[in-house]
């Protein structure tokens, strides 16, 4: 558990990469004022337009797409994607200014209801209730916010997606904006900023290369094949695994971790115990926690089922079932005592209920304005 104690660190440099908490952040670097000013400081320029975007999750068969959807929402003809998923479908996303804590964004029941029309018009012979969604997840975009523009207002879709780097005097380096599709680069231009302000200034012990993001593969896809077949790599994972691994697992394997699933499997052979199903008739296993914990830090119960396993997304009852069992394995990897077990549990129990508190809201009221075609 962390201990909350508050620590002094000293840097040269540093990267400011907290989404939609940049602001937040830069402005921690204010200088504060003193009697010697004769004008207030200046404060740092608001740099973000976060926009919240939610999407649902519902079973495979309620909407059965089995490639990409793009399509128009019906109201406001903004851009939405169907997306298959494994055995679950989800539609996104939505698009509305947000102020307030990022902490607390979550999905509200206008925001499902705009998904679940846009589905209908497109799919009227597979609408989708409220009790068939799985989940809901809600995000905020740490969209770059344009110079004002006298007597012009712009709606949130129209806000540009592109990444922007402030270097502050005190070396705050800040990186805002951006999507998850340049992400690579977003990070070359950070690192390769960071390393030249280091030079600039002499404290650069030592010579660095530039950054060869564009050159180098993520680490699951180093040996992965060229004809991307994913049920060859199943198989060789399946081999790793032993007996005890069943290929249905193998196969999730191969297409979460991509070749690193081997290391996973290895677990398997070493333990058989560890073949077992995190939640019955489901390929998930024991050893993804195993895994998430000792090669990829997480810390958490709500770490391993919402980010690492994605059962919180999938799984019909949101992992709740898997719950204990994660809860159980992380204490003995982790030497938690029997209070820090219980509160991570509980933890995650409360993520699922806050994903699903959009139902508690009341309907949005029927109107009988036409949409807009």
């Amino acid at each position: 558990m962390f201990s909350g104690a508050t620590k002094r660190i000293s840097a040269s440099v540093i990267i400011n990469a907290t989404g939609p908490w940049t602001d937040a952040t830069v402005s921690m670097t204010a200088r504060p004022p003193s009697e010697d000013d004769e004008e207030p400081p200046t404060q740092p320029r608001k740099l973000l337009r976060p926009t919240k975007g939610v999407h649902i999750v519902v079973p495979k068969d309620v909407l059965p797409v089995n490639y990409a959807v793009v399509c128009f929402h019906p109201d406001d003809g903004r851009v939405l994607f169907a997306l298959p998923w494994s055995d679950a479908t989800y539609v996104g996303t939505t698009d509305t200014d947000f102020e307030g804590d990022p902490g607390a964004v979550r999905a509200e029941r206008a925001d499902v209801e705009y998904l679940q029309a846009a589905m209908a018009k497109y799919f009227p012979q597979h609408p989708i209730t409220d009790d068939d969604i799985i989940c809901t997840w809600a995000g905020l975009r740490p969209l770059v916010s344009p110079e004002p523009i006298e007597g012009k207002e712009m709606d949130e879709s129209q806000v540009s997606r592109e990444h922007t780097l402030v270097i502050g005097e005190s070396g705050l380096i800040t990186i805002a904006g951006g999507k998850l599709t340049t992400y690579r680069l977003m990070s070359k231009e950070v690192v390769d900023s960071a390393v030249k302000m280091l030079r600039l200034r002499g404290q650069l012990r030592r010579r660095l290369n530039p950054a060869r993001t564009e050159e180098e593969p993520l680490p699951g896809a180093v040996s992965w094949p060229e004809n991307d077949d994913h049920e060859v790599v199943a198989r060789q994972i399946k081999d790793v695994g032993g007996e005890h691994l069943a290929h249905a697992s193998a196969r999730l394997l191969a297409d979460t971790y991509g070749m690193k699933g081997a290391d996973v499997a290895r677990r398997v052979r070493q333990d058989k115990e560890l073949a077992a199903p995190l939640v019955p008739g489901r390929a998930e296993i024991l050893a993804q926690v195993d895994h998430a914990v000792q090669d990829e830090l997480a810390s958490t119960v709500t770490d391993v089922l919402k980010n690492r396993t994605t059962l919180f997304y999938r799984c019909p009852h949101q992992g709740l079932a898997a719950a204990p069992t994660v809860a159980d394995r992380m204490a003995v990897l982790l030497g938690w005592d029997s209070a820090t077990r219980d509160a991570m549990e509980a933890a995650y129990r409360e993520e699922v209920d806050d994903s699903r508190r959009w139902r508690l809201d009341p309907p949005t009221p029927a109107t009988d304005e036409p949409p807009v075609e």
